[in-house]
């Protein structure tokens, strides 16, 4: 089965919006790819209140650091196989918004993906794989993970190699 795709054309510091429906990669791997480079130094941002579908996970990738995307669907994100994110910033804020599947979040030398939890969730339980120190565009004051208040991983964690997570402190 081949990839199936949904490329973000972005570029600026305009934020996409994508509502209503689902997005169903079917049995394909679903890529989510954000093509675009920002300028001014400002994030990319999309935002997606669809919930996305399939069997064979997601993997969000793309070309800029910057590049965020934050995954906000009414209701839950249904697909399984698991979430690979490979650059830019991937944010949940609903705790049915990680889909089923084990979660992989690799960084890279200058950059890479970063997941970034900003609400305050249930425990996730999903198996967790990790590695990377800058994550996001930010230097190194993130890195492959973000914690916001409150958060906090109950299911199997593995290191893949050097990796820096960070929590934001309330207040």
């Amino acid at each position: 089965t081949r990839p199936a795709g949904l490329i973000l054309n972005n570029t600026g510091k305009m934020t996409t919006v994508i509502t209503n429906g689902t997005l169903n990669f079917g049995d394909s791997e679903g890529i989510v790819y954000f093509n675009g480079l920002p300028s001014g130094g400002s994030a990319i941002q999309t935002i997606v209140y669809s919930s996305l579908a399939g069997q064979n996970g997601i993997t969000f990738a793309g070309l800029s650091q910057l590049a965020e995307i934050k995954l906000s669907p009414s209701g839950g994100n249904p697909y399984t196989g698991g979430t690979r994110i490979l650059s830019g910033r991937v944010i949940f804020s609903q705790s049915n918004a990680l889909g089923g599947g084990d979660i992989t979040v690799l960084g890279h030398e200058g950059g890479g993906g970063q997941l970034y939890l900003t609400a305050n969730l249930p425990p996730i339980t999903n198996a967790l794989h990790i590695s990377g120190l800058t994550g996001h565009a930010e230097g190194t004051r993130f890195g492959a993970i973000r914690f916001g208040a409150g958060n906090q991983f109950a299911g199997p964690v593995e290191l893949l190699g050097d990796t820096r997570v960070a929590a934001t402190q309330p207040g």
